[in-house]
Order: C-alpha cells, then sequence, then structure tokens
C-alpha cells in the first residue's frame, strides 16, 4: 500500500523501510517459502519494537481491503499470530488495531469468493488466536474480554446476519470459555433454534451443520473455577429468550463498547 509506505520511510531507518517492504510482500505474495521465512523472522527477531505501529496497520489495512481473498487473510492471520509469539514485542498497546482484523476473519460476511472455499477454517483460526489473546492479556486489559463477548454475542443475536457470521460469533464465544458460554450462549440456544426454524436452516444445510456442531460443543465442554467471566462484566448483553424478542432489532448495550468487525455486503 503506497500509503503505509510513504509512512514507513518518513519515519524509519532505510534498513526498516526494507524489511518491512520485504515482509509485506511476502504476506501479499502467494509464496510458501517466502511466507514461512517471513513469520519465522516476525517470531523470533528481537528489533521490531520501533516497525510494530506500521505492521499492526498493514494488518488492519490488509484485511479490509482483502475480504474474500482466503489466502491473503490467512496470511495476515499468521502474520498476526507471529507478532504476538514474539517475546520481545510488546504488543498490548497495538491490540486495538489487531482486534478488529481478527473478528472480521471470524465473522465476516462472506470471506471468500466461493462459499465452497474453506471459510470455515479461517474462521477457527481466528478463534483459536482469539483464545491466545484473552489467556495473555485479558488480566492487564480488562476490558478486552467484556468487549469481545459484547461484540460476539451481538453478532450472533443479530437475526439479519448470515448463518458465516453465526458460525464465527460462535466460534468464537466457545473460545472465551466455559463460562461465557453458559451465561452468554446456552440460555439463547432455544431461541436461536427457533429463529433458524423460522428461517428454513436445517441440519442438511453446511452453516447450519457446522452451528449445531459448535452449539453442541459449547454445551459439553465443563465449567472451571479459572474460566471467570463476572456476569456484570458484559452489562446489557443478557437478552429474552424468546424467539420474537430475537426477530426485533438488536439494541447495542450502551454501556458496553464493541470492536468494530469490517462490515461487508455481498
Amino acid at each position: 500500500d503506497a500509503c503505509s509506505t510513504a509512512m514507513v520511510e518518513e519515519a524509519l531507518s532505510q534498513e526498516l523501510q526494507l524489511y518491512f517492504e520485504k515482509v509485506t510482500s511476502a504476506v501479499l505474495q502467494a509464496s510458501p517459502h517466502l511466507l514461512s521465512a517471513a513469520l519465522q523472522s516476525l517470531r523470533s527477531d528481537p528489533g521490531l519494537q520501533a516497525l510494530l505501529p506500521y505492521l499492526t496497520q498493514f494488518v488492519t489495512d490488509e484485511v479490509k481491503r482483502s475480504l474474500k481473498d482466503l489466502n491473503v487473510l490467512n496470511a495476515l492471520l499468521s502474520m498476526t499470530s507471529a507478532l504476538l509469539s514474539n517475546p520481545q514485542l510488546h504488543v498490548e498497546p497495538r491490540l486495538h488495531q489487531l482486534m478488529p482484523a481478527i473478528i472480521t476473519c471470524m465473522v465476516g460476511r462472506k470471506l471468500c469468493k466461493s462459499s465452497f472455499d474453506p471459510h470455515w477454517a479461517l474462521r477457527d483460526r481466528a478463534a483459536e488466536l482469539l483464545t491466545f489473546i484473552v489467556g495473555r492479556y485479558a488480566s492487564s486489559y480488562v476490558t478486552l474480554q467484556p468487549r469481545i463477548t459484547s461484540t460476539l454475542l451481538y453478532a450472533f443475536l443479530d437475526p439479519e446476519r448470515p448463518l458465516t457470521t453465526h458460525y464465527g460469533a460462535i466460534v468464537g464465544l466457545n473460545a472465551l470459555g466455559p463460562q461465557t458460554v453458559s451465561k452468554m450462549i446456552l440460555p439463547n440456544v432455544s431461541a436461536y433454534a427457533g429463529l433458524m426454524d423460522l428461517d428454513g436452516v436445517t441440519v442438511v444445510d453446511v452453516g447450519g451443520k457446522r452451528i449445531i456442531g459448535q452449539l453442541q460443543t459449547g454445551a459439553v465442554a465443563p465449567v472451571t473455577a479459572k474460566d471467570g467471566l463476572k456476569e456484570d462484566e458484559v452489562e446489557g448483553c443478557r437478552v429474552d429468550r424468546s424467539v420474537a424478542t430475537l426477530k426485533e432489532v438488536w439494541k447495542e448495550p450502551s454501556q458496553v463498547k464493541r470492536f468494530e468487525a469490517t462490515r461487508v455486503r455481498g
């Protein structure tokens, strides 16, 4: 991206500029060898802190630009995972940039050109990354899990969203742990099942089968003492269980900010 490159050139040394260009080019190209080398460097290089704001902005911009390009979206998730895995990087101040991109890869309406492409796996990968982020940063970033929960619950209970978005929201909520599932998903399963019936969704549908599988996964997961989302941490997100309520326009809770996933039509 010309704008990102110009920003890097103004603020960074020539060596870091060249590094940025090589890494971002490898992420956008379809070369497994180049991508693997770039990711290994991002995981281990100790001198990338000055470059971190530009790398996280690159992820944010390219997720928006690459919706429906499954290969690029997967590469961007891998890049994000590599940055988070680098023990020398202080990533926490940049989570506000990364979270919308990760959530978009979970709940985006359409993340590939064909419905037969493996976009479900991308959503699963994003949820796994979410588990890692919450496990590492939730204790020091106290609003992180409530904001994620609010965002995903909003997507799950919005009857205007497609099954792909509902699936991503459910797999994301499952990734937050059994306590979140028991407080946010299970009380609404019956109403959601009724909503699926009204819309003519059956277990024969690929999306329907995957959603039912995720709901079953969440239902049988054991709740442990360490899976702690307090009920008042997501104030305003508990909803009426009736199908009629889910058919109404969902009112965003005023007390809890959400991470904004990129919306795309089509």
